[in-house]
């Protein structure tokens, strides 16, 4: 870990919460010290990750150096400190220091205290802000409850290299890629607290990642890139068996969501988006005079426009006609379509074989290279990030209606293997 740089001037003025809640993030590897003017000594140090930290620093007779004490972290997620309750503890500390105390044989053990792996986890999160989409908080926070739950409320410094290879042992008995998955996670949260969290002299309170031990033994477990289509001779009963779904005995519970998700299933094969992105889809998201749909939230952060073929058209226009959602795929009238696992799994019976939501979009991107679609044209269309070896994508653009003529090319080709008849 490279020492962090503080290239700042010290400003001063009074502490309020309006100010402090403005106050910029310095870039990676820098802070900027302010000091009060309501308290003298009291100043609050901000770190490129954004963490807000009250301290102050003195010179206590017989000493070498000044003592910094950290008071507490400012908007801190587990038990902040207010800006009065800085103010109060630096008073406190400044008494000390006439009494010739140092407060930092105390401050550092209770910082060791405060630093459990809930209390990181938050702060992490609190750190990330706006660069975490909801989704993979949610998939942080069922990993961090399910895999690390008895972990939570102890020390970061107790999780040593043999607890963490127990673990990681454990779970890869009966998930090998969550295994990964979880470890990884940890991984990260230690990286954080070794850069976030420092003694009364300024050094890191936590020295070494125990995850690293799995890097060093080589020690993670491989993972299988799945590369599962629908088989075009499984198309047209995969067809069959999603426009049975709505009627079929399966069913006979109502209401349900089988209608739903029939439009859903379709859609997603013939669009080729990610499950989210296609549940998750508003009317508001469909422009249907310009026959285009448009994704704000990706994968990969950018925005991605479609053209609409003819079929998919139709299918949106029959679908707003019967709508009382805000969605294209309600769950709802103010909620989008959950994860339809109970009526997927009813279509992989009815179909007689097993497919995955993601084994659609795959199919898609198939078939686009299948009937020769220009690989720039297949990129853009399923929103795949360029790589650093496809040197023309750098320079090309390709709008929207240049894809209309490939998405209606593989909309007839999936039609054809889906052997859908014209109603």
């Amino acid at each position: 870990m490279s020492p962090m740089q503080d290239t700042s001037i010290l400003e001063t003025f009074n502490f309020t919460k309006k100010r402090l809640d403005q106050l910029p993030t310095p870039a990676k590897g820098n802070r900027k010290e302010y000091r009060d003017t309501t308290v003298e000594g009291l100043k609050l140090m901000v770190y490129s990750s954004g963490t807000k930290t009250f301290f102050v620093r003195k010179r206590i007779d017989g000493e070498a150096n000044q003592s910094r004490i950290k008071l507490g972290c400012y908007c801190k997620s587990n038990s902040p400190i207010t800006i009065d309750q800085a103010r109060n503890a630096a008073k406190l500390v400044f008494a000390d220091f006439v009494r010739g105390i140092n407060p930092n044989h105390k401050a550092d053990k209770e910082i060791d205290d405060d630093i459990t792996l809930d209390c990181v986890y938050k702060d992490y999160l609190q750190a990330r802000g706006s660069n975490l989409k909801q989704s993979t908080i949610n998939s942080y926070t069922e990993v961090i409850e399910s895999k690390l739950g008895d972990w939570r409320d102890i020390q970061l410094k107790s999780i040593t290299r043999e607890t963490v290879k127990k673990r990681f042992a454990e779970i890869t008995t009966y998930a090998p890629t969550r295994a990964n998955y979880t470890l990884r996670l940890l991984k990260s949260l230690f990286k954080f607290a070794m850069e976030n969290y420092m003694n009364s002299k300024d050094e890191p309170v936590i020295l070494f990642n125990p995850v690293q031990v799995l890097s060093a033994n080589k020690s993670w477990n491989k993972e299988k890139i799945r590369k599962t289509v629908i088989k075009t001779y499984n198309l047209g009963d995969w067809f069959k068996a999603i426009h049975a779904l709505p009627n079929h005995e399966l069913n006979k519970k109502q209401p349900n969501s089988s209608e739903v998700v029939k439009d859903y299933l379709i859609f997603v094969l013939f669009t080729g988006l990610r499950r989210r992105e296609a549940s998750n889809l508003k009317w508001t998201d469909v422009d249907f005079r310009d026959k285009t749909l448009t994704i704000s939230e990706t994968k990969n952060n950018s925005q991605h426009t479609l053209p609409l073929s003819d079929y998919l058209f139709s299918l949106l226009s029959k679908r707003l006609s019967q709508s009382e959602s805000v969605f294209v795929f309600a769950g709802s009238s103010t909620t989008p379509l959950n994860d339809p696992k109970t009526q997927v799994e009813k279509v992989r019976k009815i179909c007689g074989f097993h497919f995955t939501l993601h084994d659609l979009r795959r199919t898609f991107e198939t078939t686009a290279e299948s009937i020769g679609v220009p690989y720039l044209a297949q990129k853009t269309l399923i929103n795949h990030k360029f790589q650093k070896s496809d040197v023309t994508a750098g320079y090309a653009i390709v709008t929207v209606e240049r894809l209309r003529e490939p998405m209606q090319q593989i909309t007839n080709k999936l039609l054809e293997l889906c052997q859908h008849e014209q109603i």
